[in-house]
């Protein structure tokens, strides 16, 4: 596990996370997203690690920060964005 540091600290600005905060609940409040995990990871320090919402919607079992999800079809987006990414910072040089 990442160790934890101090949003601010890392760069971040505590308006625009609390912004990113109410968006998710706003999400779960309309019943668009069930829930949610949110984990964010600056220079191997965990910034923020926080569960909205429920991971079950129908016996509203909470979501957790180490609920396990299932990735079905979104394999293949997670791992064409890496290569990518590196494709696109080379074409920049």
């Amino acid at each position: 596990m990442a160790r934890r540091t101090d949003p601010c600290g890392a760069g971040f600005d505590a308006e625009r996370l609390a912004r990113l905060d109410a968006f998710i609940e706003a999400e779960v409040a309309a019943r668009r997203l069930p829930g949610a995990a949110l984990g964010i990871v600056r220079g191997g320090a965990s910034v923020r690690l926080d569960a909205f919402g429920t991971r079950d919607p129908r016996t509203g079992a909470p979501m957790t920060t180490d609920t396990l999800f299932w990735p079905a079809s979104m394999t293949k987006p997670l791992t064409a964005a890496p290569p990518g990414r590196s494709c696109s910072s080379r074409a920049g040089s």
